[in-house]
């Protein structure tokens, strides 16, 4: 993802800027998703344990050097379960041991004393950071890709 900063003080109220990703807006989910797959089951996985609640094509970027960059992240972290994504290709497919392994990482470093903990505890609520603590323990064990809950599971526009 794009580096991110919080800005406290802003016309509107406190808010946050993302570094401007140099794209192709032809480019988007849908058209990269047959030669990217492995980067999106990656980004499926950490729409999962984030909440993201407005994943569109549109939002998924191929950068100039041919990377998958994720953007616009102002629907993350809900402590209700919100997963609203276009990315549903790899429900119910086993999720792969190495994404696992670093999903139990951040798991750590969220926990009491962990480095990620301090440093989010200034972004997110203690709720918020209590359940995405609960969502990358529980993502980080054997499972599959979650399926879509109901029609509201898919953000509109699409794309």
């Amino acid at each position: 993802m794009p580096p991110t900063v919080p800005r406290a003080e802003a016309p509107l109220g406190p808010g946050s800027l993302q570094l401007f990703v140099a794209h192709d807006p032809g480019q988007h989910y849908f058209t990269l998703l047959e030669r990217h797959a492995d980067a999106f089951r990656r980004l499926a996985l950490l729409d999962a344990v984030c909440n993201n609640a407005d994943r569109k094509s549109g939002h998924c970027l191929l950068d100039p050097g041919g990377a998958i960059r994720a953007i616009d992240n102002g629907l993350t972290f809900h402590v209700e379960p919100k997963l609203r994504t276009v990315i549903w290709d790899f429900a119910g497919e086993p999720i792969p041991e190495a994404d696992r392994t670093a999903v139990a990482g951040l798991a750590t470093a969220l926990e009491a004393g962990g480095a990620g903990r301090s440093r989010l505890r200034r972004l997110i609520s203690a709720a918020e950071l209590r359940t995405l603590l609960a969502r990358a323990r529980r993502w980080s064990e054997p499972g599959v890709f979650p399926e879509p809950e109901s029609s509201w599971s898919f953000p509109w526009p699409l794309i």
